[in-house]
């Protein structure tokens, strides 16, 4: 545990010097010591007035309110900025457990300044060159998230306040993770029974969308169309009623069949295939009357 404490003491040393340590500074303030006390409810039903209503009390820390407004925006504000860092969001528990914390950091050192605000913008400035960001993509993150950049200002003023009570306590010789666990088995931390319902209802922060890339159509052989079908016969009936069709005639020889005939006054004959063989023939057939 001695070992654990000074390495984290160690890490928070070198964040804060370099300007950028509020990553480590939320893990540290963030952490719940397992030798505390186990943080109790309200025992008994207080009078609730009409703010409590409409933005109930989550927590008390030595009779110090933490509402369900202040702890939603922190927690949006921890999604964004862990998202923007490409780590891990905090649970909502997490989140309330920083809040519990940073309360009795404040309490027992009280900032003893509002920070200025060119402070304000170099410390913005420090975290964007942390992430590699530029000051529009927070801007965007913000706007997603449904959060102004006042509020985002004011969030990084509260830590810049939080950073110099660390520093205080650092002065007086305390060593700052024995010095938490101590102040949280001593503090009066009670949580109330709109704390879980609260959790419930407290917005998350949605990634953004990936645009899936299209791949490139692959070209398709289109088959050369298929023959069309010969259009199929169809059979027409023929009622009694209509005419015979005609009779086709039949197609004429070219060639007239061969003959013989005798040859009148002799013995001889007259044979059509012969008298062909030697020319073109003329036929003339005379009638013999009586």
């Amino acid at each position: 545990m001695r070992s654990n404490a000074l390495r984290f003491w160690s890490l928070l040393l070198v964040g804060i010097l370099a300007l950028v340590g509020l990553g480590l500074l939320m893990a540290f303030l963030g952490r719940e010591p397992g030798a505390s006390r186990p943080i109790a409810t309200t025992p008994e039903p207080t009078p609730v007035s009409t703010s409590d209503l409409a933005d109930p009390i989550v927590a008390h820390v030595n009779g110090q309110p933490i509402r369900r407004s202040a702890w939603s925006q922190a927690h949006l504000l921890d999604q964004v900025m862990n998202r923007i860092a490409g780590q891990p969001p905090p649970t909502a528990d997490e989140t309330l457990q920083r809040l519990i914390n940073e309360a009795l950091l404040l309490e027992a050192f009280p900032p003893p300044r509002e920070p200025q605000r060119e402070e304000i913008e170099a410390q913005i400035t420090a975290l964007e060159n942390a992430w590699g960001v530029d000051d529009d993509t927070v801007s965007a993150a913000l706007k997603d998230a449904q959060l102004t950049r006042t509020a985002f200002e004011q969030a990084i003023t509260h830590l810049i306040q939080v950073q110099e009570s660390l520093e205080a306590l650092q002065a007086q010789g305390h060593a700052a993770t024995t010095w938490l666990e101590t102040q949280r088995a001593s503090a009066e931390i009670l949580l109330t029974e709109d704390t879980q319902a609260s959790a419930a209802q407290l917005p998350i922060v949605q990634p953004p969308a990936q645009t899936q890339s299209t791949p490139p159509e692959t070209p398709v052989n289109t088959p050369p169309p298929s023959p069309s079908p010969a259009p199929p016969t169809v059979a027409t009936a023929v009622s009694p009623t209509d005419p015979a069709p005609a009779p086709q005639t039949p197609a004429l020889l070219e060639i007239a069949p061969d003959f013989s005939l005798p040859q009148a006054g002799s013995d001889n004959s007259f044979n059509l295939a012969t008298q062909l063989s030697t020319g073109p023939v003329v036929l003339i057939f005379f009638q013999r009357c009586g």
